[in-house]
């Protein structure tokens, strides 16, 4: 019984991760050109969805081929936020933005924001006030998104929110290099049903 249910519980994940790739695919992946003084790395911002955490966002950036977008710089944070800068990426309840690829590593009293990736921590861009590690209930904000504090409104001002609070506009992942969205799809389908039971005749 508990071998079923740690397969079902993998092939929900999984089904989870390609049906958040399938809403990708109506996206499009953009390169932050070095020749224009970017990375080279692809990015692609997806929208937000019911039910949406930053810890699912992670999950499913994972799935997609990359990361939570890390931000370095003013002029990466000025190109990120220009993938996002429309009201579908900002709830109506409070502008609260997509995920990042940030993550305090530390305690409120002792912060240690960190990047996903592990690259040094060498910019920020808070908003006024923040971060503020309110208690979400089951712990102080810990996670990064951007925020503006006005229902639907964009902006590039960064605010912490609690890795399971659902009110966040939507997610960016960045990549290198950019992922064939098919191949993805078709490794976890691969994957999902070869850990499928199946029935044996008699």
């Amino acid at each position: 019984m508990k071998t079923l249910f740690k397969l079902h519980t993998t092939a929900t994940i999984l089904i989870t991760a390609i049906l958040g790739t399938h809403t990708a695919l109506s996206a499009t992946w953009v390169t932050w050109d070095v020749s224009v003084g970017g990375n080279g790395h692809s990015y692609l911002a997806v929208t937000g969805f019911e039910g949406l955490t930053w810890n699912m966002a992670d999950q499913l950036a994972q799935a997609q081929g990359g990361y939570l977008a890390t931000i370095n710089s003013s002029a990466e944070n000025d190109f990120v936020f220009s993938l996002v800068n429309s009201s579908a990426f900002f709830t109506g309840y409070n502008g609260s933005g997509p995920a990042l690829g940030g993550y305090n590593a530390g305690t409120p009293s002792s912060p240690n924001w960190s990047w996903v990736t592990g690259e040094p921590w060498t910019f920020d861009n808070w908003g006024p006030g923040l971060p503020d590690y309110a208690d979400f209930g089951s712990g102080p904000e810990d996670r990064l998104h951007y925020f503006s504090g006005i229902g639907s409104t964009p902006s590039k001002a960064w605010n912490d929110l609690h890795h399971d609070d659902p009110n966040i506009g939507g997610y960016v992942i960045e990549a290198v290099p950019e992922p064939h969205t098919a191949a993805l799809l078709a490794a976890a389908f691969a994957i999902t049903f070869r850990n499928t039971p199946r029935k044996i005749k008699p």
